[in-house]
Order: structure tokens, then C-alpha cells, then sequence
């Protein structure tokens, strides 16, 4: 929020502000690391409930994308205009946990998906299919019921 409100203030600041300011202006980058908040708080707050589980991996997964292309920008340019080793390394490091959250809960997503497409499904068929074939019993038993007391009329 910071870098949002007092861009201008901040570019003064250091070598690394001014050389993400000509990437592109610090508000902006306020902007969307202000949204991959977002995004991680939304989140978690939807994380606990079960009726809520594909929203929370749908905003994780958003805030941790966006969090994690913006991390390793910055750390790209923080390896030569950072005012230590520790600044681009540390930013390196959050790049790394965002996009393994990223990777993590598409890959959730992702199990979901396949259990609920492929798994369910054929259960479901598996059940339909044993009732398809329950029909057929039932219907095979009563031609043979027919046929017998057809025969025995005869017969008699």
C-alpha cells in the first residue's frame, strides 16, 4: 500500500526502487502486489470450509501467481541494485514459496478435477450399470416365467 500512496517518495530511497520504477512505475507495482494480497487473504479466509475449498485454491493460486512473477522480478533486478546480498536472495526466497503455493494448489485443483471427472464418473456409470443389468435379470425372468407357464399350458 505503501508504494501505491507514496511512489514518489520511495523512488529516492534506493537504487533498487529506481531500477523497479524504470521497469515499470512503483504504483503499479504497489497495484498488483497490494491484489496477490488480496488474493492469499481471501484465500485463506475460505480455506477452512469444505463448502468454500475451489474458492480458496482459486484465490491462492491467482495471489500466489501474481506474487510470485512479481518476486522474481524484483529479484532479477535486485541481484546488481539491491542495497545487500540478503535483499534479493530474501526476495528470491518468497518467489520460491509463492510459486510453489502456486504449483500446490493447482495441482490440488487439478487432483480434484481428475477424481470428479474420471473416478466419480465411474462410479456413477459402475452403479448405472449394475442397475442396467439388475433390468435385464428382471426382465430375462419374467420371459422365462412366460415361457413356462406358456409351456405347461400347452403341456396340459
Amino acid at each position: 500500500m505503501f508504494w501505491i500512496a507514496e511512489s514518489d517518495a520511495v523512488i529516492k530511497d534506493s537504487d533498487l526502487y529506481l531500477s523497479l520504477h524504470q521497469v515499470m512505475p512503483l504504483s503499479i507495482w504497489g497495484i498488483f502486489f497490494f491484489l496477490g494480497g488480496v488474493c492469499l487473504i481471501l484465500g485463506s479466509v475460505f480455506l477452512p470450509t469444505i463448502n468454500h475449498s475451489k474458492k480458496a485454491a482459486l484465490f491462492i493460486m491467482i495471489g500466489g501467481l501474481i506474487s510470485s512473477i512479481f518476486y522474481f522480478i524484483m529479484s532479477t533486478v535486485g541481484v546488481y541494485n539491491a542495497l545487500n546480498w540478503l535483499s534479493w536472495v530474501q526476495y528470491l526466497t518468497f518467489w520460491a514459496l509463492t510459486a510453489i503455493l502456486t504449483l500446490c494448489r493447482r495441482l490440488v485443483t487439478y487432483g480434484e478435477e481428475v477424481v470428479d471427472k474420471y473416478v466419480l464418473r465411474h462410479e456413477w456409470e459402475h452403479s448405472r450399470g449394475s442397475k442396467i443389468h439388475q433390468r435385464i435379470n428382471e426382465v430375462d425372468q419374467k420371459h422365462d416365467d412366460k415361457y413356462h407357464s406358456l409351456e405347461i399350458a400347452i403341456v396340459r
